[in-house]
Order: C-alpha cells, then sequence, then structure tokens
C-alpha cells in the first residue's frame, strides 16, 4: 500500500514561529556559508578523470580483437563525478520533496506571516491595562494676599470669628500627586468601556481649606457606543473577517506551490523514464550495428570495401553520439529531482544518480468530461480564492454602506468619589458609595452632501461586482483547462497506438530478414547488410518515438489531475481540508456559485491546519547492478 502523507501549511515553520512567540531571545545571525555547507562536503566523493583530447582524424578502422571497443552502457565522464545509481519511485520522490523542497517551505512561511495578521487584528479587542503616576510641586512669591488659616489654639471651635486668623502672605506653596490605573476594552459593537481609579494627594500652604492634606479617590466608569455609524458587530470585526480572508488566499497560494512542485516532479520523472528507455534502445543499437559490422569486415575483399567499412563506423559512431546525448540528459534529469527533493541525504552537488523504479501506466484512461469538471469546481484552489476576496469585497461594501449613516455617539459617566487625610480613609468613603454622580451626553455629527462616504460605497460595490466577474471568468478558465487537459489524455493514447503499431511493424520486418537470412534465401552482401542498419535505426528510432508517447501520457493524466485540483490526492499527499476551505453560506457563495453556476451550495468550515511533524521517509536502496 502507498504511504499517505499529510501536509500543513503552516507544519514547517509552526516550530520557528512557536519560538519567536514564546521567548524573547533574538535568532542567530544568518550565515550564507553554513547554509551551503552540507552540499559542500558531498562535493569530493568520487574524484573526476581526466579530459582526453578530441581527435584531429578518423579513428582507425575496426579489426575485430585488435582494436578496442568503448563499452555501448556507459561512456566515462571527465569532471563531473558520477556516483551509484539508486532506485526510487514517484511517490518516494513526491514525499522527500514535500519534507524538504524549498519553494514549498517558503510558501508555508507566507500562510504563516498572514495567520499573525489575523492575531493582530483579534488582538484590536483585548482589554488594555494602564497607569499614569505623575507629582507636581509649585513654590513662587506673590504681591502678597490677605489669607485666613485656622485658629491654632483653638481649630474646632464653632465660633466663625475665632475658628480663623487673617493673615498676610507674600508665597504660594502647593504639592500635587496624582495617580490612576484603570482597564479599558474595545467593545464588539463598535463601543468601549472604562473603568478606571483616580487617587490625588494634595498639599496647600497657605491651607485653601480645613485640611492642609488631604487625599482625594474617584472610581470612574466610562461607556462610549456608537449608535449609528460603525455600530454592529459585523462592521466592527471586518478587519478580522478581512485577515481570515487573506489567510485563506495564503492558504491557497501554499497549495498552489504545493501542486506545481509535485506537477514539475511529474514532468521531470516521466521525462527520466523516457530516456532511460531511450538508452537501453540506443545501447541495443549500437550491439547490432557493431554485429553487423563484423560481419562485413569478414567480407572485405568480396563486396565490401575500406570506405563502405568507414560508412559502416561513422553509422556506429553517430549512434554513440546520440547514446552520450541521452546519458547526460538522464544525469540532468537526475539532478533536477534531486533539487526538487532537497533531500540531505541526497545532495544536489552529491555523485548519487536517480534511477526510476516505475515505468508509468498503458492502461486506457475512461471518465465523463462533465464528472471531471464538476470535481474541478470543487476542488480547484484559484475558486477557493476568489470566494475569500468575493467575501472581503462584500465586507467592505457593509461598512461602506454603515458609513453613510450618520455620526451618533453615546457617552455615559458613572463617579464615585471619597476623601480623607489619610488614603485608608479616603478608600473607605468611596467604598460607602454615598457620594456619586453621573454623566450621559449625545455627539452628533454628519456632512452636508456626504459625498465621500457615498463615493467609497460606490467603489466598494464595484469592487465586489469586479471579485464576481472575476469568479465567472475562473469558471470558464477551468472549464477550458479541464476540458483541453483531457483532450490531450485522448490524443497522447491514441498517438501511444499508433506509435506502438508502427514499432511492431519494424520489429516483424527485422524478424522477416531475420529469417530470409537463417533459411538462406538472402546472402549476406553489403547493400542488404547496410539497408538492415538502417532499418535497426528506424526501428530505434520508432521506439523512442514510443517512448516519449507513453511518456506524454502519463504526464497528461499528472495535467489533468493538476486541472482537476486533484493531483495531490492523485499522489497521497493529504492536506487537512481537501474542499475549498471557505464559509460563503453569508456572501460570496449565493452570489458567485449559485447564481453563475447553478450548484447548490455547501457550507464548509474553515480550515484547522495542525502541527504535524515531517514524515518518517524509507531509506532509498541502492540499485543492484546486473
Amino acid at each position: 500500500m502507498l504511504a499517505r502523507l499529510t501536509l500543513s501549511g503552516v507544519a514547517l515553520v509552526s516550530l520557528g514561529l512557536s519560538c519567536i512567540a514564546g521567548c524573547a531571545q533574538d535568532p542567530p545571525p544568518f550565515d550564507p556559508r553554513a547554509t551551503a555547507e552540507w552540499e559542500l562536503r558531498q562535493d569530493n566523493q568520487i574524484k573526476p578523470k581526466p579530459m582526453y583530447p578530441l581527435p584531429t582524424t578518423g579513428e582507425s578502422p575496426y579489426i575485430p580483437g585488435e582494436t578496442p571497443d568503448v563499452p555501448p552502457d556507459h561512456f566515462p565522464t571527465m569532471n563531473v563525478p558520477e556516483g551509484p545509481p539508486v532506485r526510487m519511485s514517484l511517490q518516494d520522490i513526491i514525499h522527500r520533496a514535500m519534507a524538504n523542497n524549498m519553494e514549498v517551505r517558503v510558501a508555508s512561511y507566507d500562510t504563516a506571516v498572514d495567520q499573525t495578521r489575523v492575531m493582530e487584528a483579534v488582538g484590536n479587542f483585548d482589554p488594555t491595562i494602564y497607569s499614569d503616576i505623575n507629582e507636581q510641586r509649585i513654590d513662587k512669591l506673590t504681591g502678597g494676599t490677605e489669607s485666613a488659616v485656622p485658629t491654632t489654639s483653638n481649630p474646632n471651635t464653632a465660633n466663625a470669628a475665632t475658628a480663623f486668623t487673617d493673615i498676610i502672605v507674600t508665597y504660594d506653596k502647593e504639592q500635587l500627586f496624582t495617580s490612576d490605573i484603570g482597564i479599558k476594552e474595545n467593545l464588539p459593537a463598535g463601543g468601549k468601556i472604562q473603568l478606571e481609579q483616580d487617587v490625588a494627594n494634595s498639599w496647600f500652604n497657605p491651607a485653601r481649606a480645613i485640611l492642609h492634606s488631604y487625599y482625594e479617590n474617584d472610581l470612574v466608569l466610562t461607556l462610549t457606543q456608537p449608535l449609528l455609524q460603525n455600530f454592529g458587530v459585523a462592521v466592527n470585526q471586518a478587519r478580522i473577517t478581512v485577515a481570515r480572508n487573506n489567510q485563506r488566499v495564503s492558504l491557497m497560494d501554499f497549495r498552489k506551490t504545493v501542486e506545481d512542485t509535485v506537477l514539475k516532479i511529474e514532468q521531470v520523472y516521466w521525462q527520466l523514464v523516457q530516456t532511460e528507455r531511450d538508452i537501453k534502445s540506443v545501447q541495443e543499437l549500437i550491439k547490432n550495428s557493431k554485429d553487423l559490422r563484423e560481419i562485413l569486415y569478414k567480407r572485405r575483399g568480396e563486396d565490401v570495401t575500406g570506405d563502405r567499412l568507414e560508412q559502416v563506423d561513422a553509422e556506429v559512431s553517430r549512434d554513440e553520439v546520440t547514446l552520450i546525448q541521452l546519458q547526460t540528459q538522464a544525469d540532468n534529469f537526475s539532478d533536477q529531482l534531486k533539487q526538487l527533493m532537497n533531500d540531505p541525504e541526497f545532495p544536489v552537488i552529491g555523485a548519487a544518480v536517480i534511477v526510476p523504479l516505475d515505468e508509468g501506466t498503458e492502461d486506457p484512461i475512461h471518465f465523463n468530461l462533465d464528472d471531471q469538471y464538476e470535481t474541478a469546481l470543487e476542488n480547484r484552489y484559484e475558486l477557493g480564492q476568489q470566494q475569500a476576496r468575493i467575501d472581503s469585497a462584500e465586507v467592505s461594501a457593509d461598512v461602506a454602506r454603515n458609513n453613510l449613516l450618520p455620526s451618533l455617539t453615546a457617552q455615559i459617566q458613572a463617579t464615585v468619589d471619597g476623601l480623607g487625610k489619610q488614603i485608608n480613609e479616603a478608600f473607605s468613603k468611596e467604598g460607602d458609595f454615598n457620594h456619586w454622580g453621573y454623566q450621559a451626553g449625545l455627539q452628533f455629527e454628519y456632512p452636508l452632501g456626504n459625498r465621500a462616504a457615498e463615493a467609497i460605497w460606490r467603489r466598494a460595490l464595484l469592487q465586489r461586482m469586479q471579485a464576481i466577474a472575476s469568479y465567472a471568468g475562473l469558471v470558464n478558465q477551468i472549464a477550458l483547462d479541464v476540458k483541453t487537459a483531457a483532450r490531450q489524455v485522448d490524443a497522447t493514447w491514441v498517438r501511444l497506438g499508433k506509435a506502438r503499431d508502427s514499432r511492431l511493424h519494424y520489429q516483424k520486418v527485422l524478424e522477416r530478414l531475420g529469417e530470409q537470412v537463417k533459411s538462406g534465401d538472402q546472402t549476406l552482401t553489403f547493400d542488404f547488410v547496410f539497408n538492415l542498419l538502417q532499418d535497426q535505426q528506424q526501428l530505434s528510432q520508432a521506439e523512442q518515438t514510443e517512448h516519449l508517447a507513453l511518456n506524454d501520457y502519463n504526464f497528461a493524466i499528472a495535467t489533468l489531475e493538476k486541472n482537476k485540483g486533484t493531483i495531490l490526492r492523485y499522489n497521497n499527499v493529504i492536506m487537512e481540508q481537501e474542499q475549498l476551505p471557505i464559509d460563503m453560506s453569508v456572501r460570496g457563495g449565493s452570489l458567485a456559485r449559485d447564481m453563475l453556476l447553478g450548484l447548490p451550495h455547501r457550507e464548509v468550515e474553515p480550515p484547522i491546519m495542525p502541527v504535524v511533524p515531517p514524515p518518517v521517509l524509507p531509506k532509498a536502496e541502492p540499485a543492484t547492478q546486473p
């Protein structure tokens, strides 16, 4: 059974994000040399061979048993070392890429960054604790004033005439100490509540009251609430809704990166499979050509001249050039797969060569085009993104519509007061709630004409209509993508059948010629052998054409799955939310999906993206040498 890989948009960066949020330490500085160090360590695995000079004349004529022959299965490399082959399946490569690919990892950071913006928007409604402490001292001279001060001999007398004594003072001294502590919070409906405790200590000289120094405490509760403009939970939480929609768009961008990476791996892998098959075909061609060359060499002096042997040598050398090109191409595809995997076990600079384990499917694919289209409408990430944008446009239109209303704000303030010579006495009297007051008021504001708010509202409506029109355009584009990919599957299947038929015909021709030689009906003349050599070349070309058609057929199937939005499930890479993770039950779904497509609406909960550790993958086994 194939392994299934669970992939989360924030799983790759959640550990680093949690460390940043939970600790105050700064991250280590960036070291570019350390980033490439693990690649450089693999550079000395196998020493390259020295390059040999190019020939200036044709090589010596082939002489059986005397002329050294270059084995057709391998040509030595000079500067780029090649290590042991490693057989890997397509599933293994894809799963390793999902755990290590750098483009996937970079895209996952965008999702985590947008998640912090959601937290930022929600944090606007967090309660806030505040405190202020101030001290003020004044000591200044005056022009002299007459002041009544309490009589020190009998300050508590009831006789007002003897309770105070008039004096002339030429100074004014005072010391004020004030402090307040409170908590405030923005309410979901647009209001603001604030509870504050004020403490003030006052000292005056000359005295301005019976007490030279006293404490005055106030407990103040303030509630401010818009009644028209900026009123309502939906309006005041619009930033949260838009931030969550942006996070969903980022999540779909992450999914796009994953799908593109998987499709790229499919493309390179099947190209590598095709190239390996072509190599075997050309190797067989070279072997047969050399056998025919040896037959012609034995007929030297009869109907085979030296010039004709040179002609055969040229054909063999041309086939060897083709083989070298194919082997180089296979090595390049191997390095591309290692780059896409980014697996520390198989660095790009390393000498290991990836050899494909899968052969590809040759079975016909039967499907209903309407079903493929419906599946695409349920799974394409672009529709999920556009639904989120429609929802954000609806939220913006609601906010703009609310801003058309006048500004009417109600404010209510209640105060409880306490005063005493000592601070505990002031708190005690404050707790009695015997001295309290309140203040209530309304603030009204409305611009004449209100043209700015109306312009913003009309712009929001236009942007909403634009988002819905874009959704319709995406639906049309998806229909084209699915139909084109489905037609390509059919076309490549027909091509594969015709290419195989061509290859079988060439095989029959060679079989009949071989039977004629065995029966003695045909003499091995130079013309016959040379035509046989050309027939073998045509058979090799027919085989390569068949290999190309088989590669295109398998890649066309993968492209169809990509255009349906199901390529991840097709390759057993499962995201936490397979359907479009957008809740459009209030706005965009009924406006776009039902109106444009006539499809029943489905309520889908927003995705929950838990932290999933990278999968433990089995080590690839080296290919066994024949």
